[in-house]
């Protein structure tokens, strides 16, 4: 109802594009973002379609419009319109991120890793593209020697994140490297860590001390790139 009272006021002011500004155009972007975060997706994507005749959609507009597509089925333009912001040079890193997610929830592992890499060449210190390179890297399969450069680079420029910690050591645990992985885990302090699967991954690898012969830490792949 909330989207039809907000259309409904507008129509009473003249539903053609003629002569309406930019201004018109943001304006109905952020009704539909409001629209978007109570829900109401079919409402958002028809003022972001008449906000399209007026402006370029701005990236989180066009995340919006993208979920919205999503939402009703149309999952080959949620897809062209998730690579589109996840390709976007200009697009602030939160609203990236997300729909680097989202690409990575349709199966496009692929284009994940290729925006993230994007990201990196533009800005190399930029801890969490690296590490979802890392991870995206591993649901196509890369071996863990193959993203654990990655994961470190993250790790070095955050060290104060956990997961990157955590996941360093899984990763350099299965890579044979068990004596580096237990000196990272050894200054985790435990009450910092929530994730039952990173503590679990944890003891694994420290109890391997006294277990040489236990199989390493396996990380499954919503926690890390292990």
């Amino acid at each position: 109802m909330k989207g039809k009272r907000r259309r409904e006021g507008r129509s009473g002011a003249g539903s053609s594009s003629q002569g309406v500004g930019a201004a018109d155009g943001r304006a109905l972007e952020r009704q539909a973002l409001e629209l978007g975060l109570a829900g109401e997706m079919k409402a958002a994507r028809e003022l972001l379609e008449e906000a399209l005749v007026l402006v370029p959609l701005q990236p989180a507009a066009r995340l919006l419009l993208a979920d919205c597509h999503a939402a009703e089925g149309r999952v080959a333009l949620a897809y062209d319109l998730y690579r589109n912001v996840a390709f976007d040079a200009e697009c602030p890193w939160r609203v990236l991120a997300a729909a680097v997610e989202r690409l990575g929830r349709l199966g496009a592992a692929a284009d994940a890793v290729q925006a993230c890499q994007a990201q990196v060449s533009r800005d190399p210190g930029h801890h969490e593209a690296h590490f979802a390179i890392a991870f995206y890297g591993r649901r196509l399969g890369r071996s863990a020697e193959a993203v654990l450069p990655h994961v470190r680079q993250a790790f070095e420029l955050a060290p104060e994140v956990p997961l990157y910690r955590i996941t360093l050591a899984c990763l350099l645990d299965a890579c044979g490297e068990q004596e580096e992985a237990r000196e990272l885990l050894r200054e985790v302090p435990m009450d910092a860590v929530q994730c039952r699967c990173c503590l679990r991954r944890m003891a694994t690898i420290l109890q391997r001390a006294l277990t040489p012969d236990r199989p390493a830490a396996e990380t499954p792949p919503g926690n890390g790139p292990a």
